[in-house]
């Protein structure tokens, strides 16, 4: 199997073209009422972009819920745009879609994380939507059987307003030749005088607003600010939905005071082109007071697609953007942020798109997901870069074997220097971790230059006949930990004539009741508020806001969801323990017997069937145990993202 030369793991490839496959665009039952760009048969236009939105709410009503969220300046002003045939006179709505799995705990500190990815703020950039909704399709379609996605949905709500600026991406698709950018708010400009009118919504956000180095008071320049922060009905609709969505402890009142480690949230807005990951400070070449932490996230995220770094103190500094979406959220809001800029055009080549673009850069969604609930302590930890789950011949013993590293990811950043000093194992996700639960400690392996570990495990007694999934997370040596890796595992209970004793602690390693040290290091969360504030009280509370799109929409008349098949199985395997059965049988033990994973049957690609059939080798053993696992089993029986490092 093909190696990654930039990436260095020798399951990236086939990954990617795993991934590649597993989030092409929904067809079948939807093919015959999507529409798209004309010249672009890869991204869905802005009708069938909000159809599909309101499709996945109506297949996965458990999982994901969408509200209308505010107004293009159309529809906000009253005022129609005659210029451009087909333009609806009354504008559009503004829709946001949360995805998320219902889940609780009694653990203290299982309050979910939450991110927001926003796309279409400028309406040429054809790609930004398409990418964006193709991983919350991606979410949706592999929820119950990828590991990673399913605990990731369990502990983490993703917020997507896909459509920033819907009036202007109208104009952008079906009137190309005026490439489109800014919103249709032409007034200020006497009514389309200029060849560029309307505000720029990335200039119209209230931090460092009206600074002439990252923008401009002409209303025919394309980085037009608009006539005061907020003026924009689309700018208030994202900042609200931030407010609304992020806890309002960790608004800065002062901008030059550090975040801290304690922060909840991380927001994306995605823009093409040029290859770039920013992140504040934007309006200067400037150090943000959490320039370490936002470092290491730029470079961690740019790890996957090879992008450069477009933030202070880099060569690639390209130019200051002043009022912008990425500065808001740090600046104000308190919340870790970056941005993209993807692909290699505005009006992006397909088979671009489609080879590169989405199998390289929603790997670094995913991880963004992945930290949301402690995005500047996570990012600090050591990644897990691979996972095995093997049989022995013992047929009550697995082995794991994890490759960990806290510097492959941090490309010569200081927070990668540290070194792996341990890697542990649980039955259930370290959130959910209560006093009594069972961890392993993994040890390093004589192997792998002090970033290999290894543990050969007892299945414990009392877990259930069936799928049952383990998690990994890594320290480093300053105490940092790094994000959470999943695999799942076959547990076959059969009676036996001969009962035995409930098996011993591998030789290797031995369970310990508790952890050395609390394995997130977060601090207890309290249970988010029924009543959110959208301004900062006197007194604010630590509690994040209620979920801006808790409540769904109704059906929406002119969007009425098509008929698409389920993307997930009606029942998601369990990640926690059963308490020892009264009734329990005596158990032979069968591992790792790869159910053939359904998460890409509903979606198809739209051009290339890729070949994956021939990568899952299976060999049983006499007693049934599975044989050892390949990476490429892996990929599509354990977890594809735990081999991205996701």
């Amino acid at each position: 199997m093909a190696s990654s030369s930039r990436h260095r793991s020798p399951c990236f490839s086939a990954a990617a073209l795993a991934l590649a496959l597993a989030t092409a665009v929904v067809v079948g039952a939807q093919e015959e009422s999507l529409t798209f760009i004309d010249g672009h048969d890869c991204f869905r236009d802005l009708d069938s972009t909000i159809r599909s939105m309101l499709d996945l709410a109506s297949t996965h009503p458990e999982l994901a819920s969408v509200s209308d969220v505010g107004d293009s300046y159309i529809r906000s002003s009253g005022i129609p745009n005659d210029d451009y045939d087909g333009l609806p006179s009354d504008g559009y709505d503004i829709y946001a879609m949360n995805v998320t799995a219902p889940w609780s705990s009694s653990s203290s500190s299982s309050a979910k994380g939450r991110m927001m990815i926003t796309s279409g703020v400028h309406a040429r950039e054809y790609a930004p939507p398409e990418l964006a909704l193709r991983f919350a399709e991606y979410l949706l379609g592999n929820y119950g059987t990828d590991p990673d996605v399913t605990w990731l949905l369990r502990h983490t709500e993703v917020h997507f307003i896909l459509l920033v600026n819907p009036d202007g991406r109208y104009v952008a698709e079906n009137f190309p030749e005026t490439s489109q950018r800014k919103n249709m708010n032409t007034e200020e400009a006497g009514g389309g005088e200029c060849l560029a009118a309307g505000v720029d919504i990335n200039r119209n956000f209230g931090f460092m607003w009206g600074d002439l180095s990252g923008g401009s008071d002409d209303p025919c320049d394309d980085t037009y600010w608009g006539s005061s922060p907020e003026s924009e009905s689309e700018t208030q609709a994202v900042a609200q939905y931030a407010r609304d969505l992020f806890p309002e402890w960790q608004r800065k009142d002062d901008p030059t005071l550090s975040s801290g480690e304690d922060i909840m949230g991380v927001f994306v807005d995605i823009h093409s082109f040029g290859g770039d990951v920013y992140f504040p400070w934007g309006y200067a070449d400037e150090r943000s007071p959490d320039d370490d932490a936002l470092q290491a996230l730029g470079r961690k995220v740019a790890y996957f697609p090879g992008y450069s770094l477009w933030g202070p103190g880099s060569p690639d500094f390209d130019y200051p953007v002043a009022g912008d979406s990425t500065d808001y959220m740090y600046g104000v809001l308190g919340v870790a942020s970056f941005g993209l800029e993807i692909g290699e055009a505005f009006y992006e080549d397909c088979d671009l798109f489609e080879g590169t673009i989405v199998p390289n850069v929603l790997p670094s969604l995913l991880y963004a997901a992945k930290i949301a609930k402690k995005p500047f302590s996570l990012v600090k930890g050591p990644d897990i870069i691979n996972l095995s789950i093997t049989s022995t011949d013992d047929s009550n013993v697995i082995k794991i074997t994890v490759d960990a590293s806290d510097s492959q990811m941090a490309n010569g950043h200081s927070t990668g220097e540290q070194g792996v000093a341990k890697v542990q194992l649980y039955l259930v996700h370290p959130d959910d971790y209560e006093e009594g639960d069972v961890t392993f400690d993994m040890v390093p392996s004589s192997e792998g230059g002090g970033e290999t570990f290894d543990l050969e495990m007892n299945i414990p007694q009392g877990l259930a006949s069936g799928q049952h999934a383990l998690f990994v997370q890594a320290t480093d040596g300053d105490g940092y930990v790094g994000p959470v890796s999943s695999g799942f595992f076959d547990v076959e209970l059969t009676d036996t004539t001969s009962p035995t004793d409930s098996p011993t602690a591998s030789s290797s390693s031995s369970p310990t009741n508790q952890p050395a040290e609390d394995p997130t290091l977060a601090p207890s969360q309290a249970p988010m508020t029924d009543n959110p504030t959208t301004s900062p009280s006197s007194s604010p509370s630590r509690d994040p806001s209620k979920s801006p799109s808790d409540q769904p929409t109704t059906g929406d008349p002119s969007f009425e969801p098509t008929k698409s098949p389920t993307m997930y199985p009606s029942e998601a395997p369990s990640d926690q323990t059963s308490v020892n059965p009264s009734d329990a049988p005596t158990r032979s033990v069968q591992i790792l017997r790869p159910t053939q994973s359904t998460k890409n049957a509903a979606l198809q690609p739209t051009q290339n069937t890729l070949d994956l059939s021939a990568s899952i080798d299976t060999n049983a053993s006499d007693n049934s145990a599975a044989g050892p696992v390949a990476c490429s089993l892996i990929i599509v029986a354990a977890s594809l993202a735990v081999i991205l490092i996701i």
